[in-house]
């Protein structure tokens, strides 16, 4: 009788124990490292998950309806620096607001790349008087933040201070942060995404078109009717080269408005036995296990 067996183990390392020890023969969130002592003959299989972590900014509210102010915050996020210190292993940090692997990502997109001289520079010209800006965050983790949101907004804060801010950071149970996000509570605060179908329309039109800020998805109150005309254009065309073409002038436009830092994507991983054959991570994590056969050891 063939049958599969699904076991919680909350914690990291104890997965990785059992996994080592046999009594399971594939484990999932493990990280890309096999700890210290770990059998070598492990399989690491590894994606980038259909998520997206980021900091947005009101773009409708004082100090960041002015764009240089939201480019100086943004040129001041190190995201490799927030990825190495929280999540090593598990995350990668974000080129733009698509995951790799999606129509549409855009691996060169660079205009707000971390820069602190140029960050203070364009806080200077902006004008900004030292006001406190309260960032809004979740305490919970979330799929594209193992971490959990207060350590990751508290980072965000410190990096943000370095250019000039002076941040305040306000963290609440997600739920109730969801609320106080749709309320503008605050100035910034730091969100995510989580794919539902794999389609760039299903990140860059429901979080980004002017038309979704009624519908309380787009929560930075972003509007651009350029960035609208693209969007909407790419919905339009099936051919998949045109879409390309109109999300990666899309996405170009947004970065140079810079709304939001984009942070990073999570990594799924799965770890196994090489008796395992056929193991195929998703990005919306798990695996397909219709062709997944254990052979004999």
């Amino acid at each position: 009788m063939r049958e599969v067996l699904f076991v919680v183990i909350p914690d990291a390392d104890e997965r990785w124990r059992a996994l080592a020890q046999g009594r399971v023969d594939v484990a999932e969130n493990t990280g890309a490292a096999l700890p210290a002592g770990g059998p070598d003959s492990l399989v690491i299989t590894q994606v980038t998950g259909l998520d997206l972590s980021y900091l947005a900014f009101y773009t409708n509210k004082k100090p960041f309806d002015n764009p240089n102010v939201r480019r100086a915050a943004s040129l001041a996020i190190n995201q490799q620096a927030v990825v190495d210190y929280l999540f090593p292993d598990r995350a990668v940090p974000a080129a733009g607001p698509l995951p790799p692997g999606t129509l549409g990502h855009h691996p060169t997109l660079n205009a707000n790349a971390y820069n602190l001289d140029e960050a203070r520079r364009l806080l200077n010209l902006a004008g900004y008087d030292g006001e406190e800006i309260t960032l809004i965050t979740y305490q919970d983790r979330r799929p594209y933040n193992p971490a959990g949101g207060e350590k990751l907004a508290r980072l965000l804060a410190e990096q943000l201070a370095q250019a000039g801010f002076k941040v305040r950071v306000e963290a609440y149970p997600w739920e109730i942060c969801k609320l106080a996000i749709h309320r503008q509570e605050g100035h910034a605060f730091v969100f995510g995404w989580v794919g539902d179908n794999g389609d760039p329309d299903n990140f860059l039109y429901t979080l980004l078109a002017s038309s979704q800020i009624q519908a309380g998805n787009n929560a930075a109150r972003y509007s651009n009717p350029h960035v609208d005309m693209l969007l909407g254009r790419a919905q339009q065309v099936t051919d998949a080269a045109m879409r390309e073409r109109l999300y990666r002038q899309a996405q170009e436009l947004i970065a140079a408005d810079a709304p939001w830092v984009f942070l990073n994507h999570r990594l799924e991983t799965a770890a196994h036995h090489p008796t395992v054959k056929n193991l195929v991570v998703q990005p919306t994590g798990g695996a397909y296990l219709a062709q997944v056969r254990k052979d004999d050891p």
